[in-house]
Parts: C-alpha cells; structure tokens; sequence
C-alpha cells in the first residue's frame, strides 16, 4: 500500500475528517476538540507539517502527521546529538496523529510508515526523531530503536498518560543494541539515501 504526503485541500480536509472519525467517534477522544459538529481534527501544527496517508479504493485508511523543524540546541543536547555541527543543516521531526482504520489495524501497514519515514528521515537529513505514543504501544516502538525519555499527561480530567519516545535515526550503536530494523536501511543507505 502506497504511502503519500497530501498536496492538495479536498486531501487534507479528507484526512481531517478521518482524524475524527478515529479519534473522536472511534476512541472517543472528545478532549482534542472544542466544536464537535463540524467533524475535522485539525489544529495550528496542520499548516507547517507533512500530511502522510495511505487509501484503499479512494477511502483513507491510514494518515500520519510529521513536523519537520531545524534542529535546535535543546534538542541537540537533550537527545545526545554529537558531531551534527549546525552548518550541517540537521533536522529533527515530530511525529504524531498516527492512525489506521480498524480494519486494518495488526497489518503490515504500521510496519510501511515506520520504514518510509525513517527513510524520509535520512534523505532529509533529519537526526532525531520524538513521537507521544499510549503506553500500550512503546513495546512496538522500542523494537525500532525509540527509547522512552519521559511521559505527559494529556487530558488533566482524565489523566490519560503518553509515553514521550526517541530515535536518533544515525546512531548505529543503539540501532545494534535494539536489534532495530533500521539498522539495515542505515548501513544500506551510506551513499545512496
């Protein structure tokens, strides 16, 4: 199953309205929106971030929001980043929204938008990569070389807990030791990525 960045509105608005069939009737996340009748998840990172999906026969199945941002000094330091001097050009990427339909949900398909966007994160010099994920998810995201930094709460009347993860997309050392399947697209990659 292809994996695309949308380009155009009616894609966005359609990957929006997915966001809420899943987020909001699905799992009833009713805390990410204010206004539930106009039936869109979207919010102000939308406008500078890349809008991943995936469709069967003209319907979204899947959709993933990854920020791009200039790496900063922060992040440089809290995520051990070492010999990235600045003129380099590094980058960093949030990723987040990630969601598949429930048909599709234990297929392959989670397994795709993890390897296209550590590839996308090599071509575009992206080093550190952070996503929020539930707690029952971190054991999928370890086996790709994350690690957990801290957790958050999301909803303060619910005290729904995330667990924050990284990657640093260039360390082979810790790739080797999670045994991450990234560790072959790095080392295949050494020239032509």
């Amino acid at each position: 199953m292809d994996i695309k960045i949308a380009t155009t509105k009616k894609k966005l608005n359609e990957i929006y309205s997915f966001r809420f069939k899943i987020y909001i009737t699905e799992l009833e996340k009713h805390f990410l929106v204010n206004d539930k009748t106009i039936r869109i998840l979207k919010d102000e990172i939308d406008s500078s971030a890349l809008q991943l999906y995936s469709e069967i026969d003209g319907n979204i199945v899947a959709t993933m929001r990854c920020n791009i941002k200039p790496l900063t000094e922060e992040i440089r330091l809290n995520f051990d980043i070492v010999n990235q001097p600045s003129s380099l050009n590094c980058k960093y990427a949030r990723l987040d929204r990630f969601m598949i339909h429930k048909d599709y949900r234990g297929s392959n398909l989670s397994i795709s938008y993890m390897d296209w966007l550590y590839r996308y994160g090599l071509k575009n010099n992206v080093v550190v990569a952070l996503i929020m994920v539930e707690p029952k998810l971190v054991n999928f995201y370890k086996r790709y070389g994350f690690e957990v930094y801290a957790e958050a709460t999301v909803n303060s009347k619910t005290k729904n807990k995330r667990i924050l993860c990284s990657l640093n997309l260039k360390n082979r050392n810790k790739l080797m030791k999670s045994r991450s399947p990234f560790l072959s697209i790095l080392d295949s990659s050494k020239g032509s990525i």
